[in-house]
């Protein structure tokens, strides 16, 4: 059987703690002798998180296990979310792109919600990342259910057992860009 990615986490898959950063590419100069900085904006930008999964039965863990040993290390893919990921300020609408072209840290979109806009359902929304690739005008916008693709952050897979028998698994991941 060929393995597809991104993969399916298994149902066992509940987190117990959830630590994402949002990294930003930034570089600066200090000058030895003024202390004046030269700061530059990069367009790297990407997420990371590090998941801690709940103490499980054996049963489980095995499930779990398979699903991690299936993406054989870094090379792997899945869909990963944080808990209740709806996007700020979403009260209903079906936001679509309002124009192509559009790069950067804004987006602007229609068929918002109209208590939430300009009164017709027209908006521009802040966004970090940054605009990766151009979206088609009339793309639809996703605002609930938000999850992003990810990979292992290590080639090794690790996890804990207790006397207990009770098996508990933590990893680090990275945003696939």
């Amino acid at each position: 059987m060929t393995i597809s990615y991104p993969i399916s986490l298994p149902a066992a898959f509940a987190m117990a703690r959830l630590t994402i950063r949002a990294n930003n590419t930034v570089g600066e100069s200090v000058s030895p002798f003024s202390a004046a900085q030269q700061v530059y904006e990069h367009p790297g930008q990407w997420w990371e998180a590090d998941v801690q999964l709940p103490p499980m039965a054996r049963a489980d863990a095995e499930d779990v296990l398979a699903a991690f040993l299936s993406l054989r290390g870094k090379y792997g893919t899945f869909l990963l979310a944080a808990p209740n990921a709806t996007a700020r300020g979403a009260g209903g609408g079906t936001p679509v792109v309002d124009g192509a072209s559009q790069t950067g840290h804004t987006l602007a979109v229609r068929g918002g919600p109209l208590s939430a806009t300009d009164g017709t359902g027209d908006a521009t929304l802040d966004i970090w990342p940054r605009l990766r690739s151009s979206p088609a005008d009339g793309a639809t916008v996703t605002i609930a259910s938000c999850k992003g693709l990810f990979q292992l952050a290590d080639n090794r897979v690790e996890y804990d057992i207790e006397p207990a028998m009770i098996y508990g698994y933590s990893f680090a991941c990275r945003e696939r860009l």
